[in-house]
């Protein structure tokens, strides 16, 4: 016998199992009904755990709601906690409506699936000046308080990071596995920064980013980049764009600005160490005054996000982020414009000290204090919250360690996704290799 069979019968003398060929269907058919049975398994989920999910609140709070009857399964209230649910089983959540004041559901009431609680989320942030992508900092304000009005703050984590005076796109998930396939060094994502140039980039350049360039403070050759010098005043220089709008700019300072020549050039990485850009720029004799990151593969920065601002990405649209894309000159020229507009309905305390003197008409010292003030006020609001945060927590965590109703497998199942998730996020990849940013 030849085949399946033959494949059976080796089977059968390695397991030491009669198994009759007239059996294998059977074998398949419970096999089969196995794999269902786990799957639907994993289809349920406790009434509090998705009510937690969906609004934000503690176990506790989530149990204390659904006590109380405001919690409606499948048009039925359900008021056990434990309760085990359907993913795809409707939900409405009294007090925790739509941000859409036309939704028929705003009045108070909210319908969603219980699944929704458990989708993973990725935004896309036009990042400010000014801001890190770090946990903390003591110097700067961190790019997480840009989303701490976020449903589960704490989850969201930037992927890759841009540098404190790089402004642009910057991806926003709970996903780590999706945050590990945009920033790992073998998946060769391309990010398309644009950068003003103090002077005239060489020709030469072209050839030298496609070769790989040595920089002499790194001891490995960056990996080969593609340049794209854009003609002379392609683009006007950011203040140049801001100047107008300023109430304090003299008509001769405004024609001062447009007076000066710009140089830009847009160069696309897949590797993306730490100043890599502007480390690429130093070695052909330039200096970089202004760079913005504007396309992650073929995912662009849209011109109605303004500075500080982000949005929730359809799962067709950050799919983008892991297409390749060419960008001819027209485009990213294109791509400058819709920046430099979007600037001038930005908050005056994302931009730098430089722009806000336009902005605002004050001198540099009242600009940075200003900033500084902006920033200062930020980071007091955070640690407020976190201290907030944390007597809540703590006393979620107290409730529940007196409460053994509330403590099941499904605790258990969270502690090893939150493990996962601090994983995912590890500047080494499983290899051993730099994360990209």
């Amino acid at each position: 016998m030849v085949g399946a069979f033959q494949v059976s019968h080796q089977t059968q003398r390695r397991a030491r199992l009669p198994l009759s060929p007239s059996l294998f269907p059977f074998f398949l058919l419970l096999c089969e009904t196995s794999f269902v049975a786990k799957s639907d398994t994993k289809e349920m989920q406790r009434l509090d755990k998705c009510v937690a999910h969906l609004t934000g609140l503690s176990r506790q709070g989530a149990t204390k709601l659904i006590k109380e009857g405001a919690v409606t399964v499948a048009g039925v209230v359900i008021t056990d906690a434990k309760t085990k649910v359907s993913l795809s089983m409707p939900l409405v959540i009294a007090g925790f409506s739509s941000d859409s004041e036309d939704s028929p559901e705003a009045q108070g009431e909210r319908m969603v699936t219980a699944a929704d609680a458990f989708k993973k989320r990725v935004y896309i942030l036009n990042k400010p000046y000014g801001y890190v992508c770090s946990s903390r900092d003591k110097n700067h304000s961190v790019v997480s308080s840009l989303w701490r009005q976020e449903l589960h703050p704490e989850r969201l984590q930037a992927v890759g990071r841009l540098d404190v005076d790089t402004t642009g796109l910057l991806l926003v998930t709970d996903d780590g596995a999706l945050n590990h396939e945009l920033t790992s060094p073998k998946k060769n994502v391309a990010k398309l920064y644009v950068a003003r140039l103090d002077r005239p980039v060489p020709e030469s350049a072209v050839a030298a980013f496609a070769a790989g360039i040595k920089h002499p403070e790194e001891s490995q050759r960056y990996q080969s980049a593609k340049l794209l010098i854009l003609p002379e005043n392609a683009a006007p220089a950011t203040e140049q764009v801001l100047a107008p709008a300023a109430a304090a700019a003299s008509p001769a300072e405004i024609a001062s600005t447009e007076s000066s020549p710009t140089y830009w050039a847009a160069v696309t990485v897949y590797e993306g160490r730490f100043h890599e850009v502007k480390r690429l720029f130093e070695v052909v004799g330039c200096e970089v005054l202004e760079l913005v990151r504007v396309a992650l593969g073929a995912l662009t920065l849209p011109a109605t996000l303004f500075l500080g601002q982000m949005q929730l990405l359809s799962k067709e649209q950050w799919r983008r982020a892991l297409e390749s894309h060419d960008f001819t000159t027209d485009e990213v020229v294109a791509l400058i414009t819709a920046y430099q507009d979007s600037l001038q309905s930005s908050a005056p305390m994302y931009l730098p000290p430089a722009w806000m003197q336009l902005v605002l008409g004050v001198g540099a010292t009242a600009a940075t204090a200003a900033t500084a003030a902006a920033a200062s006020e930020v980071d007091a609001e955070d640690a407020a919250d976190d201290a907030e945060d944390d007597v809540q927590q703590d006393a979620s965590l107290t409730d529940i360690d007196e409460q053994d109703d509330l403590v099941d497998a499904d605790e258990a199942d969270d502690a090893a996704d939150a493990a996962d998730a601090e994983a995912d996020f590890d500047e080494l990849d499983e290899d051993g290799e730099l994360r990209i940013y």
